[in-house]
């Protein structure tokens, strides 16, 4: 509704949750609950994944430029900062100039960060440890570029260092636009992640019925037989093994599209 007048956000936290649920269904024995709440995922969120795959460039290209201003204004207050030091304006171009070079690809290195690696991270705390975490990509960027930059000014007094990162630290701190593009790129992540476990999953549980006894097929068809997520009931063992076959062209299906 809110998309049809204009208005859209990226609906990430949520999906967190509904992650976590099917891990909490696979642990109590649930495994059918557990694939349907992947599948639902896919139901709800399978629009919202391609448009912002769709968005990826522009948003890439909004932050860019908006870290470039940000550069500028930047490089402005550094300049103030080394002139009251008394550094002549040659010397201080040369700060500013291994400044701009080292921190300008700093949306790059941001955008091509693993975040479904992060990701998995962030879900291990949530499923294991009941804790809901977020790593934070770009003060690790930067904190590691602004140790790069403190050997640069290694000639100056340990003050006018101080001075220096300390403003460096606060003004290249993350603006709306980096935010928003950091929302885009984790549900883009966390998509990728909830495909790989549901294809895991599945895999997984295909394995153990194909093993079953006779004895645990009638204990099987009793999680099968009622779904009170998607109404997709199994009544016999050839309708389980079909549905998991179904959920399998499914997974491979929605992972090409998105190749």
């Amino acid at each position: 509704m809110m998309d049809k007048v204009g208005v859209w956000g990226v609906p990430d936290m949520v999906l967190d949750f509904l992650h976590a649920a099917s891990f909490s269904f696979y642990k109590a024995g649930m495994r059918q609950e557990a694939l349907r709440v992947y599948e639902e995922i896919l139901n709800i969120y399978r629009n919202t994944e391609r448009r912002i795959l769709r968005e990826r460039k522009e948003w890439l290209d909004k932050a860019s430029k908006s870290f470039e201003y940000t550069l500028e204004r930047v490089s402005k207050d550094l300049k103030s900062v080394l002139s009251e030091r008394g550094l002549n304006n040659e010397t201080s171009n040369v700060y500013i100039s291994k400044f701009k070079s080292l921190f300008s690809d700093m949306v790059k290195e941001f955008a091509s960060y693993n975040w479904l690696e992060l990701t998995a991270r962030e879900m291990r705390e949530l499923i294991n440890e009941k804790r809901s975490v977020r790593y934070d990509p770009w003060r690790n960027i930067l904190e590691n570029k602004l140790k790069a930059y403190q050997e640069v000014l290694k000639g100056l007094d340990e003050k006018a260092k101080g001075e220096i990162l300390d403003l460096l630290r606060k003004e290249l701190s993350q603006d709306t636009v980096l935010n928003i593009f950091e929302r885009h790129l984790r549900f883009d992540a966390h998509y990728k992640l909830v495909l790989n476990d549901f294809d895991y999953m599945r895999s997984t549980i295909e394995k153990i019925y194909e093993k079953a006894s006779e004895e645990d097929w009638s204990y099987i068809l009793r999680d099968w037989e009622t779904d009170l997520i998607l109404d997709k009931p199994a009544k016999t063992k050839e309708e389980v093994l079909k549905d998991l076959k179904r959920l399998k062209e499914l997974i491979l299906s929605e992972k090409t599209e998105l190749e």
